[in-house]
């Protein structure tokens, strides 16, 4: 959605194929064209989604969180949680956001570091009200995700990333996105917490 002084106008491609078709075409794309072992890379994967939405014509902003995963094992968080820098590795996380929608291209940072099993990207809708909880919705009956602001008092800029590979794997993910091949599942439908926004997707 672009928006200006005299307002706001959807994107050709918002026209074309509505709101929330085209982030989930974004989310079911994502890994046809972007590595699959890129999974882990929340700095990047959210820049090349950027990109992508950009060529699309559609604004977006990257957002820091944690990510929160609530189940019967117990709490687990990525994100600003104070380890200890070190080579390639952010103590962050790093989303994409547009419309009051997320895109979260590094959900796997929780398998990788948890061993739990989740979806490679998620979309949802954000809550419509001010919260430091931004959106939430389950997986299960007895496991939920929730994307939360950042503590106070760490730093929340995002490393650079390498501008060929966001523009490369952006390019061909706007049309991959484009020409709605789909060659992989859609992302799976999340259910809304009670009390949670009803529209929560994924």
């Amino acid at each position: 959605m672009l928006c200006a002084r005299g307002g706001c106008k959807k994107s050709v491609a918002e026209q074309l194929l509505g709101t929330v078709e085209l982030f989930r075409r974004i989310g079911a794309e994502f890994f046809n064209v972007v590595p699959r072992d890129l999974r882990s890379y929340c700095s990047l994967n959210s820049r090349i989604c950027q990109y992508a939405l950009k060529r699309l014509g559609v604004e977006s902003m990257l957002r820091p969180c944690q990510l929160w995963h609530l189940g019967p094992r117990g709490n687990f968080v990525v994100g600003f949680v104070g380890n200890e820098a070190r080579a390639g590795k952010w103590d962050g996380h790093l989303i994409c956001v547009s419309d009051r929608w997320i895109i979260d291209s590094a959900v796997s940072n929780l398998a990788t570091d948890f061993g739990l099993q989740v979806p490679d990207v998620i979309v949802g809708k954000c809550f419509d009200l001010p919260s430091r909880v931004f959106a939430r919705g389950r997986l299960s009956d007895q496991e939920s995700l929730m994307w939360v602001e950042p503590p106070r008092g760490f730093l929340t800029v995002a490393p650079d990333e390498p501008q060929e590979i966001i523009e490369q794997y952006g390019n061909n993910l706007a049309d991959a996105v484009s020409r709605g091949s789909f060659t992989n599942d859609s992302p799976a439908l999340l259910r809304p917490n009670s009390g949670a926004n009803p529209s929560f997707l994924c």
